[in-house]
């Protein structure tokens, strides 16, 4: 992307509730959230893009030739997915979400980042204040 200066952009994707999930429903029903969060992701990307788990329940979508506004229409795009096709989850009470959700944050790599890892800490920060309303894009 730097070389050819093309856009490259991030999406990361964080399971709403997640640990609520595992503590009131069980890890069976975490596990069973994170392979029908995984179904959704991957039935929506191009060819050129990288899914990935990145840890627990965090996935990240890598989008090379993609700048930040088709990146955020496909964030939410894949945020209304979960929502709708995801999963419906068997709320013990009303601590658990009946729908699992997913909130998102998306950057693009700047020409003026240092480090790789600076586009991964602005798509951080912008998941960080997705969560702040969770099942949104940031």
């Amino acid at each position: 992307s730097r070389r050819y200066q093309l856009p490259l952009s991030l999406i990361v994707i964080d399971a709403d509730h997640f640990k609520r999930i595992n503590d009131e429903l069980g890890h069976a029903a975490g596990d069973a959230a994170l392979v029908a969060l995984a179904r959704v992701l991957s039935e929506r990307h191009r060819k050129t893009d990288v899914l990935a788990r990145i840890g627990g329940e965090e996935f990240a979508v890598l989008l090379p030739n993609l700048g930040v506004a088709g990146a955020r229409t496909l964030a939410e795009e894949l945020r209304r997915r979960v929502e709708n096709e995801g999963m419906v989850l068997p709320a013990a009470n009303a601590r658990v979400p009946r729908r699992l959700t997913v909130s998102c944050g998306v950057a693009e790599l700047s020409t003026g980042d240092e480090l790789d890892f600076d586009l991964l800490r602005r798509t951080d920060e912008m998941l960080y204040e997705a969560k702040k309303t969770r099942n949104c894009v940031g």
